[in-house]
């Protein structure tokens, strides 16, 4: 996957930037919280070779069904 095509799914899901931290303000990626499952992200998540896709992605429960996805990429990339 290239950098264009990882930039098209966080501005089609609105995606925050995700920040290592708040005193550098360090972007370290991008995250949305999401009421139900997003297949792309879901996708992305089930994929175990980063070579293919170029950065990684993660997901974590939170209470009442919500999905908390996360999106971490080169530093080139960002």
């Amino acid at each position: 996957m290239t950098k264009e095509k990882m930039l098209e799914i966080v501005a089609k899901y609105g995606m925050q930037e995700l920040l290592n931290d708040e005193i550098t303000k360090e972007q370290v990626g991008w995250y949305i919280v999401s009421d139900g499952p997003i297949d792309e992200l879901e996708s992305l998540v089930e994929c175990t070779d980063l070579v293919d896709i170029g950065f990684y992605v993660d997901r974590q429960y939170w209470e009442a069904g919500k999905r908390y996805y996360r999106m971490f990429a080169p530093k080139t990339w960002l």
